[in-house]
C-alpha cells in the first residue's frame, strides 16, 4: 500500500509540476517571468509548510479527540474546494490583464 502511494504521488507530481510552472510563466509579463515563478515557489513552500502542522492538528484534535474523522476530511476538502475556486477566478479575472501576454497554445486552439 505504502509503494502504491509513493507510485500514485510520484505520476502525479511529474504530470503536474510542469503545467503549473508552465502555466505561470505564461501570464507573466515577459521581464517579470523570474520574479513570478519566485512567488509561485515560494507560494509552494508555504503551502508544504503548513500542510504537516494543519494535517496532524486536524488528525490528532479532531479525527482522534472529537471521534469525527469525516469532519477532518469534510475540512481537507473543503480547503481544496475553495483553492480550486481561486484558481478559477484568478484564471478569468487576473490572467490576461496585460497586452503582452498571449494565452497558451491549446488556448488558443479552444478559443
Amino acid at each position: 500500500m505504502v509503494l502504491t502511494s509513493i507510485l500514485v504521488f510520484s505520476v502525479g507530481e511529474m504530470v503536474a509540476s510542469p503545467k503549473s510552472q508552465e502555466y505561470v510563466a505564461s501570464f507573466a509579463p515577459h521581464d517579470k517571468k523570474a520574479m513570478f515563478m519566485g512567488y509561485y515557489f515560494v507560494s509552494s513552500a508555504i503551502g508544504f509548510l503548513l500542510a504537516g502542522p494543519l494535517s496532524g492538528y486536524l488528525y490528532s484534535e479532531v479525527a482522534k479527540q472529537a471521534q469525527r474523522p469525516d469532519l477532518m476530511w469534510y475540512i481537507i476538502g473543503a480547503f481544496g474546494l475553495v483553492t480550486a475556486l481561486g484558481l478559477v477566478l484568478f484564471h478569468k479575472f487576473g490572467v490576461m490583464k496585460h497586452p503582452e501576454n498571449k494565452p497558451l497554445e491549446s488556448e488558443a486552439e479552444v478559443a
